[in-house]
């Protein structure tokens, strides 16, 4: 199990009962093989759920080589392109050492489970395994698609970007990810909860998690292009994480035009996109983001509700934006416009958007207040339909 740490620098965990020392947070899966000289010693291997363990960043546990009787689990790898097979057999997990339980989400390609893996008869740790729908399995296009995700999430090392444990392919050959539980499900869900009690400076505070987690990606020439809220996760520790990788690309390894079965969220599209769907970049994604903004400060609610899909490019070649939500200051509704500028050269990078609200989180934090019902970051939010339908 792999972990890349800040500065490149890799170290190795202690398996013995006795040591103090705490795993790694962010894993990476090559192959969970026992060596048979760890068990003669007595020693159990141990892993914590990286979502809620945010402060054990510097350790690793020992890395595993592929074992020969597990090359290939079973045909279905040899299918597979040459270049994609490489990329994903470093991540496979024998089948055996998964065990699915009830079902957490449905989509219309996948299945997610809440389950366990175990590593010896009295070590697991509990993940979520993301399974293709047998009927999708049955065509080796919809398989490679699922499968390029896992590869592209392989890379991922930051707190705010959902990393993957390893992949596995069943008997009858439908592939599945095993990523980190997380409790709290989709931060669409999260915020639209009435019972929940959410403040200004909360989602706010969301805002700038999906943004360092958004400017890590395109940093390393990824672009999520289906960034919204239901793809975004929150842990038990308010920690949010960006995932839903399914129509990821990497802006380094296209070489070719990229096909996918799925459909593109188009109230989530740049306008740019909307006019050529082979176009995106960071900044269809700012776009994407200015929108996800929109829908926290919301709430929930759904963009653009009065507009169909068909109808959507027009209006927004007429300047037609989202209206500013109900209990939004103007510096951050100020953000979402700056995301929709009609030209993709004038919007912010997301190292720009972070700056932008890690100054206002400052500018707003607590310590510079004596009473928090005088700001208005500090009032609460209720999921509300009350906005304006629309801003030109």
């Amino acid at each position: 199990m792999k972990c890349h740490q800040k500065k490149g620098k890799e170290v190795v965990a202690c398996t013995i009962s006795q040591c103090k020392t705490s795993f790694c947070s962010q894993p990476t899966f090559h192959i969970l093989y026992c060596p048979s000289v760890l068990v003669s010693m007595g020693c159990h291997m141990f892993f914590q759920n990286p979502l809620f363990y945010p402060g054990s960043s510097d350790q690793r546990s020992p890395t595993h080589k592929l074992s020969s009787q597990f090359a290939f689990p079973n045909k279905l790898l040899k299918e597979l392109d040459p270049e994609l097979r490489k990329d994903v057999i470093d991540l496979l997990v024998p089948f055996n050492n998964l065990h699915l339980h009830s079902t957490v989400g449905k989509g219309h390609f996948s299945e997610v489970f809440k389950g366990y893996i175990s590593y010896s008869s009295t070590k697991c740790q509990t993940v979520a395994i993301k399974m293709l729908k047998p009927e999708r399995a049955q065509k080796i296009v919809e398989i490679e698609q699922f499968l390029q995700e896992a590869a592209l999430m392989k890379n991922f090392n930051h707190p705010n970007v959902l990393c993957i444990f390893g992949i596995s392919i069943s008997e009858s050959g439908i592939p599945m990810m095993i990523l980190p539980f997380v409790e709290m499900r989709d931060l669409r869900t999260f915020v639209a909860d009435a019972a929940r009690e959410l403040l200004v400076i909360h989602l706010l505070n969301f805002g700038n998690q999906v943004a360092q987690g958004m400017a890590y990606l395109a940093s390393n020439g990824y672009v999520h292009r289906d960034l919204a809220a239901r793809n975004c996760l929150v842990s038990s520790n308010f920690t949010i994480k960006v995932g839903d990788f399914g129509l990821a690309v990497n802006l380094y390894k296209v070489d070719k035009e990229l096909k996918s079965t799925r459909n593109f969220p188009v109230k989530w599209m740049a306008i740019e996109s909307l006019r050529d769907h082979r176009i995106y970049n960071e900044k269809t994604d700012v776009w994407s983001f200015g929108i996800l903004l929109w829908e926290l400060m919301t709430r929930g609610a759904l963009p653009y509700a009065e507009i169909s899909n068909c109808r959507l490019k027009a209006a927004l070649e007429a300047h037609v934006r989202l209206g500013p939500p109900e209990q939004c200051p103007k510096d951050i509704y100020h953000l979402m416009l700056i995301c929709w500028r009609q030209q993709p050269r004038e919007r912010p990078t997301f190292f720009e958007l972070c700056s932008e609200m890690k100054t206002l989180l400052e500018a707003h934090s607590g310590k510079y207040f004596g009473r928090f019902n005088s700001d208005p970051y500090y009032q609460k939010v209720m999921p509300t339909q009350k906005f304006l339908k629309c801003y030109t």
